[in-house]
């Protein structure tokens, strides 16, 4: 159910125009709330965890810091892609031409243009050695998570 301000004209010719917004703002992140903590609640009763379902109970949720929590992780997988796409190709020409022997093609810029053509064709394992350093730091996150939970 979402309020409307122009259901209550009498009350709300006296308010300026932010706080009209303001008031919307609020409506919708209580709403946003209650959904999110609904499914949450959902999520922890099919689990059957009660630390769980009291956690969520708990939570308290600021849209602003969402927002920067995504644009942060936002920012992490566009710097570790690019990390995948500039930095990892050539390191593994050069270890490969030490493992190895010298590549098939001309060199290192015909591997690196394989390697594209084989990133826009979508290949699957290429996908994997693109997006590699953003699944490692993510595996790394989920390390360190779950040792502080069980600490």
């Amino acid at each position: 159910m979402v309020l409307d301000p122009a259901a209550f004209p009498v009350a709300f010719n006296r308010l300026p125009a932010f706080g009209i917004r303001r008031w919307r703002q609020a409506i919708e992140y209580r709403q946003f709330k209650s959904e999110l903590i609904c499914r949450l609640d959902l999520a922890a009763h099919l689990v059957n965890d009660g630390a769980l379902q009291n956690a969520v109970r708990n939570m308290s949720f600021n849209i602003e810091i969402l927002k920067k929590s995504a644009i942060k992780e936002l920012a992490t997988i566009l710097y570790l892609t690019l990390f995948g796409l500039i930095i990892l190709p050539p390191a593994i020409y050069v270890v490969g031409k030490f493992v190895f022997g010298a590549y098939g093609g001309a060199g290192v810029f015909a591997f690196y243009g394989t390697l594209l053509r084989a990133f826009l064709d979508a290949e699957p394992v290429v996908l994997f050695l693109i997006l590699s350093p953003y699944l490692i730091w993510q595996l790394a996150r989920l390390t360190a998570w779950g040792f502080r939970r069980t600490s």
